[in-house]
């Protein structure tokens, strides 16, 4: 396994128009920063990346982790819904139009049968459409090439903070009293689908059971925020162990 190169150091130019994980997170307070580096660097030190590996950075944001998979020596691309944060980047970042960042839905990747050596997203999965959800992953493992590898972080669904979350719908007055956050308030309606709005981790069973895909040539392995006490923090479906062909 490579070690994992530091993460990269980003200068951002004004402060006007930035993107919300970028102002809040990045630029905020140092024990947040930390928090948001920490998880990527977990991800991505699980994704076990290697210079000159074809990557895909998958709800790649403002392409934080696309970038850090770059300066590791990958090549890379980025998927997003989100076109605002998509354009932030390309305009933003260093060399940002060469991240090969695109405005797509992942359950329909706009890649041929085994593009990438490894694939990982960060805080994404909670955020796809429950009906969605395994196509996202067949489409996945549909542009991994034989022997990759997903590595993703997910809220744990039975953490206190999820717990107080689901709490916080249900009694607006609690939910004044929280910070801004992700709430799970947003139902199954594909007419009023935004990933922004919408956020419904995983329970740690399904996740297993989602990422036991069909297609045994590919790894995984996930990281689940927030454990429970005597829970596994990480965890891998039963393909990880699965012989490369």
């Amino acid at each position: 396994m490579t070690a994992l190169r530091a993460e990269p150091e980003i200068e951002i130019g004004g402060r006007d128009a930035l993107p919300y994980l970028v102002e809040h997170w990045y630029l905020g307070p140092p024990a947040r920063r930390y928090m948001m580096v920490r998880r990527f660097r977990e991800v991505l030190e699980r994704a076990d990346l290697a210079p000159g590996q074809r990557v895909l950075d998958i709800g790649c944001g403002w392409a934080y982790g696309t970038l850090w998979a770059r300066a590791h020596g990958c090549k890379v691309a980025g998927v997003d819904l989100g076109t605002d944060q998509l354009r932030w980047a390309r305009r933003a970042l260093e060399d940002g139009a060469s991240l090969g960042l695109a405005n797509a839905n992942a359950k329909a990747l706009p890649f041929r049968d085994g593009t990438f050596d490894r694939a990982f997203s960060v805080e994404m999965m909670e955020h796809v459409f429950r009906p969605d959800r395994q196509a996202v992953l067949s489409e996945i493992a549909r542009v991994l090439k034989p022997g990759g590898r997903l590595a993703l972080s997910t809220p744990n669904s039975a953490s206190p903070i999820e717990a107080a979350k689901r709490l916080a719908v249900r009694w607006p007055a609690l939910r004044k009293r929280l910070p801004s956050s992700c709430f799970p308030e947003a139902a199954d309606e594909a007419a009023a689908y935004h990933p922004y709005r919408y956020h419904h981790p995983l329970p740690l069973a399904e996740l297993r059971e989602r990422l036991t895909w069909r297609r045994p040539h590919h790894r995984s392995c996930c990281r689940r925020r927030w454990p429970r006490r005597g829970s596994p923090s990480g965890c891998r479906s039963p393909a990880a162990s699965a012989p490369r062909r």
